[in-house]
Order: C-alpha cells, then sequence, then structure tokens
C-alpha cells in the first residue's frame, strides 16, 4: 500500500478519474490501509464470483508445482467459509460463462459509473 499512497495524488490530480485497481482484499485491515493510501477516494471493492470448481482451476491453471497448486485450492476453500465478506466487498460480479467482454460490462455496472452492454456499447 505505500508504493500506491506514494503514487495516488497524482491520479488524484486528474478530474474524474476512475481506476479498476486489481487486487485482493485480505481482511478488514487492508481495506482499512486501502482507504489510507487512497485518501478522498470513494472505494468499491467488487468480487469477481464463479463457481468454487472454476475459481480454483482458474487459479491454479499457470501454476506448474503441485505442493502450490494445493495451497492455492485451499486458499479458495478457505475463502468461501469467511464471515467477514460482507463487511470487505460492496458488490458481486459474475464471471462464469461469459467472455471478457461480456464480464467487464457486468464489473462496471457494480460500480454505478455506466455501461450497460458488452464493452464498447452503451
Amino acid at each position: 500500500m505505500t508504493n500506491l499512497g506514494a503514487i495516488w495524488p497524482n491520479y488524484e490530480a486528474v478530474p474524474g478519474i476512475k481506476m479498476i485497481i486489481d487486487t485482493v482484499i485480505a481482511d478488514e485491515e487492508e481495506l482499512r490501509q486501502l482507504h489510507l493510501a487512497m485518501p478522498r477516494s470513494a472505494l468499491i471493492v467488487g468480487e469477481l464470483t464463479a463457481p468454487i470448481d472454476v475459481l480454483k482451476e482458474r487459479v491454479t491453471s499457470s501454476v506448474p508445482d503441485e505442493f502450490w497448486r494445493q495451497r492455492l485450492r485451499d486458499f479458495v476453500d478457505l475463502h468461501h467459509v469467511r464471515s467477514d465478506l460482507e463487511r470487505i466487498r460492496h458488490a458481486l460480479a459474475s464471471t462464469h460463462g461469459k467472455s471478457v467482454d461480456h464480464a467487464a460490462p457486468e464489473v462496471i455496472n457494480t460500480t454505478g459509473w455506466r455501461s450497460t452492454g458488452p464493452a464498447g456499447t452503451r
């Protein structure tokens, strides 16, 4: 978060800027740190969802070592039993069975920004 906090004033100086930061928010403390790094910004935490078996395949598909693939599958299981997710995230967007062109507008729609159709359409 230190790096983000250092560069954030450059982005904040751009009128009307909107950003999507691709990251995992581990817990409420990490969300607090994100707020501190980006003061005066309106943060919307969206979670991309899919069936658990699909998520496990996605996070392990490029990992060559079985030890680390199992660790990632365990992480997905751990994430699904958390009780604090409602305090961390604001919106859910399903990506299962959708192309990037169809999933991206759903993500943007969760922010209340503007898109209603496939990327590039309104």
